[in-house]
């Protein structure tokens, strides 16, 4: 047993971590993992040698007093077959889509995102990061959505206030006709425009509702802390920092006999580590804090199957 302490232990001293063992407190390693990754700064190291495999000694130092950098010990140079470069990744044309939506993300001052449930349509609106930064936005602001369908037949209209202490906000809007009988959802498409007022100023935006999925519905997203006790907020962005976490709810519609997730870049090569995944209250989640990725745009690939019945789903973030 404490031969494989001592590998867990020069595993973590390797590669600039940290090894708890030999304690029932969890809890204080957790807190210290949290606290240490909230922040850091990423190196690269470009290859200055002959590729001859060999490993490669690396120290970073500091020039401020008291101050110690926890990194990797080293890296090995590249051999003669890591020369040799592997097939290109195939072209994902859904990927593709998926990573064009966020092209203007940042550009815009307000984001909105609507997905189709049985009889309902939840929406969300949220106030661009540097938007929201500003004073004008400081109290709060009101929010109305306006939902029409076909050639621009209003269907149902909702109310509601982002709190000054938040930038998003979730309406949760039923989809009646003038008899008091829900709508379905296959009668859109639908649109919803939003009207953001705050004392200062104002906003507005569109989007097409998505529709509802065959075994999965389209997801919430919801951004949070890196430590699990920070509230869930609502998200419309898809823009998230290092220091926050991603969590995703997708309806379950039907039983899943097969489920697989996979974190992919923009070119929509994986990665070698995926988002954690879990079946709660009839939804399937994903969780991910993304401390460790290089600010980029990914996509979140979830496949899933029941029965017969197969689906795809995309969901693609930027990292800041």
């Amino acid at each position: 047993m404490n031969g494989g302490l001592d590998g867990l232990k020069t595993l973590a001293e390797n590669t600039g971590g940290a090894a708890f063992v030999n304690t029932s407190d969890i809890r204080s390693g957790i807190q210290q993992i949290f606290h240490e990754t909230r922040s850091y700064y990423l190196f690269g190291v470009q290859q200055a040698g002959p590729a001859d495999g060999k490993f490669r000694k690396i120290e970073v130092r500091v020039n401020r007093p008291g101050l110690t950098a926890y990194t990797r010990t080293g890296h090995y140079a590249p051999g003669a077959p890591d020369m040799v470069k592997g097939p290109p990744t195939p072209y994902d044309e859904a990927v593709d889509h998926a990573v064009e939506t966020l092209a203007k993300a940042s550009e815009r001052r307000a984001s909105i995102y609507a997905v189709l449930r049985p009889g309902a349509l939840n929406v969300v609106v949220e106030i661009g990061a540097i938007e929201a930064a500003t004073p004008k936005w400081s109290h709060g602001a009101d929010v109305e959505a306006r939902i029409t369908r076909g050639a621009g037949q209003l269907v149902a209209v909702a109310r509601g206030r982002i709190a000054q202490t938040d930038r998003g906000l979730l309406l949760d809007v039923p989809l009646k006709d003038a008899s008091g009988e829900p709508i379905d959802p296959s009668r859109g498409p639908f649109h919803v425009s939003a009207h953001i007022t705050s004392d200062a100023d104002s906003l507005e935006d569109g989007t097409d509702a998505l529709g509802a999925g065959v075994l999965l519905g389209e997801p919430l997203v919801y951004r949070g802390g890196a430590s699990p006790r920070v509230p869930l907020r609502p998200s419309a962005e898809f823009i998230f920092s290092r220091t926050e976490r991603m969590h995703l709810e997708f309806p379950m519609w039907k039983p899943l006999t097969e489920r697989k997730i996979r974190l992919l870049r923009r070119n929509g090569e994986a990665l070698a580590v995926s988002p954690e995944m879990a079946e709660q209250n009839g939804a399937l989640t994903v969780d991910l804090n993304p401390s460790f990725l290089a600010p980029s745009d990914y996509v979140i690939e979830l496949f899933v199957r029941g029965g017969t019945e197969a689906e795809r789903k995309l969901v693609a973030f930027r990292v800041r």
